[in-house]
């Protein structure tokens, strides 16, 4: 192999991390924002700065594609991690397709459930009568938060040779 393709092919693995990287930090954004969006249309459903239901299955939806995004990244990302030559820090992808498709799953619930939300009133009332919204909700901020943590510590491993 000469220099030039290794460069390359050194070059295309950053990028496919970058791209992953960015990809799921975007999921993250969006599901933080659709949840910051939801606790302030609950304290003030009057003021016109709130957010609508609407707009809060908006940031849920951008949440999913961005999720459905990441995982074709992150698989990208692996075919490239896996034909590096040299030493490469090995990597459980299994467990980051299990945390991102996890969370996945539990969006898609999530936006399910809001289709059933009529108003902005009594919206706490409607989250609290309904346990699936407490399960989904905590479910996938777990989920999204361990897929972080994974990302952080595959960073430290392959960085800071500190191992996961």
């Amino acid at each position: 192999m000469n220099m030039t393709s290794y460069e390359e092919m050194f070059d295309e693995y950053v990028k496919s991390s970058a791209a992953y990287c960015a990809s799921l930090f975007e999921a993250t954004e969006y599901f933080f924002k659709a949840n910051a969006a939801l606790e302030a249309t609950i304290v003030s459903t009057n003021t016109a700065k709130t957010s609508t239901i609407h707009s809060i299955q908006e940031y849920f939806e951008t949440c999913k594609i961005s999720l459905i995004k990441t995982i074709d990244l992150l698989r990208t990302f692996q075919e490239i991690h896996t034909t590096i030559p040299g030493e490469q820090v090995e990597v459980d992808f299994a467990q980051q397709y299990f945390y991102i498709k996890k969370t996945l799953s539990c969006v898609e619930q999530i936006i399910q459930l809001f289709s059933t939300v009529r108003d902005d009133k009594n919206l706490q009332q409607q989250i609290w009568d309904n346990d699936d919204f407490t399960t989904y909700f905590t479910t996938s901020a777990d989920s999204i938060s361990q897929a972080i943590i994974w990302q952080c510590n595959f960073a430290k491993r392959a960085n800071l040779d500190e191992s996961i």
